[in-house]
């Protein structure tokens, strides 16, 4: 997991703060962040495979072709789009000091998305339409392009996952807690 998070830092450059921010949401939620794993890409990925490993068995002259089929780009896109919506909502109005992080942070990702998301419409496009064209040698740099693209729209999906306002306001409640806890022990210390 912490891959996907390493590779989109690449395009993403997160500052300091905002990397903190994601391994805090994505430890505070990793069993939620689990359960999002499951069903949105190994539920996505589970037939494409199982699909290709048929057609790896019955026409292994053709399975080059038939993973230029449009199907990654299309597996990349829908693991963004399911998740586009997380980045719609407002930022929770209750924290103040972090409301600027979060809002910086929506909007990198949904650029970031939205690049990804025009990317793999091109490349589905590409793939759909102009298989038959290709040359040998360029459907395993299409693969390679698809296959960063999807690790890429995993990590993307993750990221808004993450940046719901539910777990924006139980990570701001975490942190008040903490502030209050440590106010207190201080207060103890100074007696």
């Amino acid at each position: 997991m912490y891959m996907y998070f390493w590779i989109w830092n690449w395009i993403f450059v997160p500052s300091e703060k905002q990397k903190n921010l994601i391994y805090s949401l994505q430890q505070n939620n990793s069993s939620q962040s689990q359960k999002w794993f499951f069903i949105v890409v190994v539920l996505n990925l589970f037939p494409f495979i199982i699909a290709s490993i048929i057609e790896r068995i019955l026409h292994s002259d053709n399975f080059l072709c038939f993973l230029n089929n449009g199907s990654i780009p299309i597996l990349s896109f829908g693991i963004l789009a399911t998740n586009f919506f997380y980045l719609i909502e407002n930022v929770p109005e209750n924290d103040p000091e972090y409301r600027e992080i979060y809002e910086n942070m929506k909007l990198k990702v949904t650029v970031v998305t939205i690049i990804l998301l025009f990317i793999s419409t091109i490349l589905y496009i590409f793939q759909s339409n102009f298989i038959n064209y290709f040359l040998p040698q360029y459907y395993t740099l299409s693969i390679v392009i698809s296959t960063v693209i999807l690790i890429y729209s995993v990590s993307g999906g993750r990221k808004m996952f993450l940046l719901q306002n539910k777990f924006l306001l139980d990570f701001a409640t975490t942190i008040d807690v903490t502030k209050k806890q440590l106010d207190d022990n201080n207060d103890g210390y100074q007696s």
